[in-house]
């Protein structure tokens, strides 16, 4: 296919279909059709093979007669949805099989959609509106008794059923009453499927929305009305969706800025979308300027900072290095996070200078806030300063090192770096291990402006930072042994807890501690840890085994036996 379009209109639908079907062979074609079969709703299955057995008599049957029983059978099909006829629960033994209720549904929909496909709006309505009722019913059943979400469970695509509903909507309802009509079935519906807008409901249908000049004022007004009790429902990023896309395709980039413009600070996501659209469209110096304009007038820190991120990315890819360092300070300084820390050295190329370091430092200290802790370690790290991170590792609690404000995974992976005195990282290491997923949280601000190349992480800050605040041999000496006390204690703290998803990382830590020793020389002491754990953990035989596998995974270590022997690899001096 050559666009990704759940709405693809049927004449560019049957003309790539044709395409493809003239280059494959006759068995691939079979093997499709008989996967689509098994995937049909229960009304289409005899269309199918009527139309396969009649050939090209199928092709001059006349068009359908409307399908005038269908509110009704839809009616009756809530009636007993709501009177509890139908039984809800899956039968574990035939996981194949589905409660009743879903085939039922499933066929009333298709129907639904016959009649929506032959432009039988009134009917296609009705029949949508009943059938998403009572959807809605067994959704709150299904959740009540924690079995499984109703509208995962049908065949029916949910998100094509809210864009013909409310094409329906649109095309049955009179200018007056348009807008407001399609809002609420929103509004109701928002809960199913993702979140659609103007775009989908015109996609449903090959005909174009008719009137839609004037739609578009009277849904604007709808939507701004919409404002005062949004969220009282949840609805309302989803309004403020809608008003962009509105405003957007009424007046266009000029109606998106003064969209913006005129809700100020209420509505942020409008400066995003409108930045968005101004790098799309190649305006890269109007882009910049919206950023500087949301910037003076957001304000919350969180949404200052996403435009000052934004700026520096425009800046720096324009060339201009100064002036997206600049706002790689300006966007850490309204919201300090480890992100921006690594976008800033990453834009500089290297580690912050000393004395930019220090005053970050001291602006951390004066926020009083414990959960920058962590951020304070990476700088001190950067500038030598490697007292304050050891120390702070050292008072940290060896559980709960998933929060950005705990020092333990980046510290603990600086004490074995610069303690081994590394300047390169062993590959298939557990060293290389816990590097890598120190890495992963520093994944660079992502945008629309360019593909990514190769990730800054906090690594490439600190490898030159180290070479620039050489530790002495007795620092290095005393990072392996804190380490050490910092491994022993969490590796304590996890198996005491009973934490098994964090064997696997307790166990990392105490191979990635032994290989540290071992390049620095310290042969007895990292397999004596090793040894250590192995004996005081007896009977827990599924961190041993974790232990074992780690140890016999990394080309640093002696390999280890089930009796407890280490002997060489081979291969291995």
């Amino acid at each position: 296919m050559s666009r990704n379009d759940d709405n693809l209109p049927a004449n560019a639908f049957l003309s790539e279909l044709q395409e493809a079907v003239a280059i494959m062979p006759a068995r691939q074609i079979k093997a499709a059709l008989l996967t689509y079969a098994s995937d049909l709703p229960p009304s289409r299955r005899l269309e199918l093979l009527q139309m396969l057995v009649l050939g090209e008599d199928a092709e001059e049957n006349e068009k359908p007669e409307p399908d005038r029983g269908l509110a009704t059978d839809c009616e009756t099909f809530a009636a007993a949805i709501r009177a509890g006829a139908y039984t809800h629960e899956l039968d574990i033994a035939n996981p194949s099989e589905v409660p009743a209720w879903v085939d039922d549904m499933d066929v009333l929909f298709d129907r639904a959609d016959q009649s929506f496909v032959h432009c039988d709006y009134k009917v296609a309505a009705k029949a949508y509106g009943i059938l998403l009722d009572s959807l809605h019913l067994a959704e709150n059943i299904a959740v009540e008794h924690s079995m499984y979400s109703a509208q995962d469970i049908v065949v029916t695509d949910i998100n094509a059923v809210k864009a013909r509903h409310l094409r329906s909507l649109y095309e049955t309802s009179t200018a007056k009453d348009r807008a407001a009509k399609v809002l609420e079935a929103l509004r109701r519906d928002v809960a199913f499927g993702s979140r659609i807008g103007l775009a989908e409901v015109e996609k449903a249908a090959d005909d174009e929305l008719g009137g839609r000049d004037k739609f578009l004022k009277s849904w604007i007004a709808e939507l701004e009305k919409a404002a005062a009790d949004a969220s009282v429902d949840g609805f309302e990023d989803t309004r403020r969706s809608l008003l962009r896309e509105a405003v957007q395709l009424q007046g266009g980039l000029a109606g998106l800025r003064e969209l913006a413009e005129r809700e100020g600070p209420a509505h942020a996501e409008a400066w995003y979308d409108l930045v968005a659209q101004l790098v799309s469209a190649g305006e890269v110096k109007q882009a910049e300027e919206a950023c500087r304009s949301g910037i003076k007038i957001l304000q919350e820190p969180h949404e200052k900072a996403v435009l000052a991120d934004w700026l520096a990315e425009l800046a720096f890819q324009d060339g201009d290095r100064k002036m997206a360092l600049d706002f790689r300070r300006q966007a850490w300084r309204f919201e300090p996070t480890q992100l921006r820390l690594i976008s800033w050295c990453a834009t500089s190329a290297a580690a912050l200078p000393d004395d930019q370091l220090a005053e970050e430092v001291g602006f951390l200290h004066g926020q009083q806030n414990p959960r920058y802790s962590r951020l304070i370690s990476m700088l001190e790290i950067l500038r030598g300063e490697y007292e304050v991170p050891r120390k702070a590792i050292l008072a940290a609690d060896p559980l709960g090192w998933t929060p950005e404000s705990h020092p333990g995974p980046l510290v603990y992976t600086f004490l074995l770096v610069a303690g081994a005195g590394l300047k390169d990282i062993p590959e298939g290491s557990s060293i290389a291990a816990l590097v890598e997923a120190n890495n992963t949280l520093f994944i660079r601000w992502q945008n629309q402006l360019a593909e990514s190349g190769k990730i800054f992480g906090y690594l490439d800050a600190m490898m030159p930072a180290l070479r620039r605040h050489k530790p002495s041999k007795s620092q290095r000496e005393l990072f392996l042994a804190t380490a050490r006390t910092v491994c022993l204690d969490r590796v304590k703290a996890i198996l005491s807890a009973g934490w098994e998803h964090a064997f696997d990382k307790a166990a990392r830590m105490a191979v990635g501690f032994a290989e540290a020793c071992f390049l620095a020389g310290g042969r007895i002491e990292g397999l004596g840890l090793l040894t250590t754990l192995r004996n005081q953990h007896l009977r827990n035989h599924s961190f041993r085994s974790k232990l074992r596998s780690l140890i016999n995974e990394s080309p640093l270590l002696p390999a280890v036996t089930e009796q407890g022997n280490y002997v060489e690899k081979p291969g291995k001096g």
